[in-house]
């Protein structure tokens, strides 16, 4: 049994696979050393032994059909002395085969790869192959219409991303404790950010007057506002509770 752990993000086609192992990328950089970088340019998952300049933004190209996509990558982020690698490329025996190779000689703690979900697929066959020899944790991703730009993915993966990474920093040490910390305050942040855009559009929106509806309909309405008020409230009492907490975090 080798002693990486593996963490395997699985999605059919055009799910966000890549741009989401993009992401734990940019979010790893901020907290560790990139020791090697690469992307994969040509299509190809030749991993060269001299390391590319580091990212600071997802990289991308557009496709016949005018589609801006992802490039696919491979990466090594040292954080807190944990060594993790990730390689996003998956579709396909060619990807798996060429990541599993690199993670075998490379001494990582933990290696973050790209699958497709469907069992009938050629990379998840040949993914099987590896379960015996690896500890594996999968996280599923969905297609989802709305996530046509990398901030929008950003928000709907970012629970997913702080709860792969605080997976992969077990340990019980200070530093490891103080990452963890750090990336709740950052779910948080983006949580709430996405609470208050979506609440600051609703009070854009133009006053309107509420159909005539029967007594039923009125009261089930008047029971849904009441719910909304009430959970404002609690989120209200509980940021104010919540302060010292975030405060001393961030000191």
């Amino acid at each position: 049994m080798n002693n990486t752990k593996v963490h395997i993000i699985t999605g059919n086609a055009d799910t966000g696979k890549t741009t989401t192992a993009w992401l734990l990328y940019l979010f790893l950089k901020e907290y560790g050393i990139v020791e090697y970088f690469r992307v994969f340019h040509d299509g190809e998952y030749n991993i060269l032994p001299e390391s590319e300049t580091p990212e600071e933004e997802i990289k991308s190209y557009t496709d016949d059909y005018g589609i801006m996509r992802a490039l696919d990558f491979c990466a090594i982020i040292v954080v807190a002395d944990v060594r993790i690698a990730i390689f996003s490329a998956g579709d396909n025996i060619d990807a798996i085969q060429a990541a599993f190779k690199w993670v075998a000689g490379i001494n990582a703690h933990a290696f973050i790869g790209c699958c497709r979900s469907s069992w009938n697929s050629y990379a998840r066959t040949e993914l099987n192959k590896y379960e015996s020899q690896y500890t594996m944790h999968f996280y599923r991703v969905y297609w989802n219409p709305e996530l046509v730009t990398w901030e929008k993915i950003r928000v709907n993966r970012i629970q997913l991303i702080t709860g792969i990474i605080e997976n992969i920093l077990i340990p019980n040490t200070a530093a490891h404790e103080n990452i963890k910390r750090n990336i709740r305050l950052d779910y948080l942040e983006h949580s709430l950010s996405d609470l208050v855009s979506y609440m600051n559009s609703i009070k854009e929106q133009i006053s309107y007057e509420l159909p005539t509806t029967n007594d039923a309909e009125s009261l089930k309405f008047e029971l849904q506002e009441q719910r909304v008020l009430s959970q404002l409230e609690i989120l209200k009492a509980l940021m104010k509770e919540l302060r010292p907490h975030i405060k001393y975090s961030m000191v």
